[in-house]
């Protein structure tokens, strides 16, 4: 058997190498090692591409903490407030004072509107209330749902707290209207329907909507 030896020069090996690689493979290539460079501001001279990592600060730590723990709590109150058309103090309790401590830490609103949320609250279900039974003759907003009300005037302040009625209220009604066209039962004011799933769904909205820059800021995408 023979063997043939050719020696080419430096041209005619890149001539021949680039005959043999596909025009297709050469623009993959040259888009893989283009891209990152165009599109990332970090990537060095050397190819070292720096992927920079989120920074947690204590600001963004109590703004989880606090989402954890107003999510737990409403969820609670869903559980139990439609299984039993009851909420428990301890709920209310713990959301008011969830909702006082993270307004300490994070001075997202000032105190006065706080603390005027706690009693705008508790003063406008608790004189709705009032007015039904009187107009009435029975309740139709049980004091489990004022206590809440104040609880969530603790997270959004009373500037939030009509946004947050209104939103509960117009949840509560889409509701009774579906139960009325899907199951073909009869709604009317004696019908019962637990209010509380309603202000904690709502609380959760708009807690996230005015905390937004904080909650979801850039140094945590």
């Amino acid at each position: 058997m023979q063997f043939k030896i050719y020696i080419y020069s430096k041209t005619q090996l890149s001539n021949l190498f680039l005959q043999r690689i596909s025009y297709r493979f050469l623009l993959v290539s040259t888009l893989i090692i283009r891209i990152p460079s165009i599109f990332s501001p970090t990537l060095k001279s050397n190819r070292t591409l720096e992927i920079a990592r989120p920074v947690m600060t204590p600001f963004h730590i109590a703004n989880l903490c606090a989402f954890t723990c107003l999510v737990i709590l409403v969820l609670l109150t869903i559980w139990i407030d439609w299984q039993q058309q009851i909420i428990p103090n301890e709920i209310s309790l713990g959301l008011l004072s969830c909702g006082l401590a993270y307004g300490a830490f994070v001075p997202h609103l000032p105190w006065s509107a706080l603390i005027g949320g706690v009693a705008a609250g508790a003063g406008s279900l608790g004189i709705l209330a009032a007015i039904f039974r009187l107009c009435r003759g029975h309740d139709g907003l049980g004091i489990g749902d004022i206590k809440l009300a104040a609880a969530a005037g603790a997270w959004v302040g009373w500037e939030g707290l009509a946004p947050l009625l209104v939103l509960a209220s117009s949840m509560a009604l889409l509701t009774a209207m579906s139960k009325r066209i899907y199951s073909g039962q009869e709604i009317t004011l004696s019908t019962r329907l637990p209010f509380g799933p309603f202000i904690g769904t709502a609380l959760i909205i708009v807690w996230s909507v005015q905390t937004s820059g904080i909650v979801f800021s850039p140094g945590l995408l």
